[in-house]
């Protein structure tokens, strides 16, 4: 019984050292996204200003 206790508990260690590290690599798949269209975004509000300016850019 004891034994079988031990090894529930090493079990749910891992499978939520597993979870945290999986869930934590999506997060910064995401912000690596948000990351790049951000940089995309400041890009086209550029262009915009040379043009005139846009009730987009008026808040930065």
């Amino acid at each position: 019984m004891d034994r079988s206790i031990n090894d529930f508990f090493v079990y749910v260690f891992f499978y939520s050292l597993f979870r945290h590290f999986r869930t934590k690599y999506l997060v910064n798949k995401k912000y690596f996204i948000s990351f790049k269209t951000r940089q995309k975004l400041l890009l086209s509000t550029k262009n915009s200003v040379k043009k005139g300016p846009s009730p987009y850019n008026r808040g930065t």
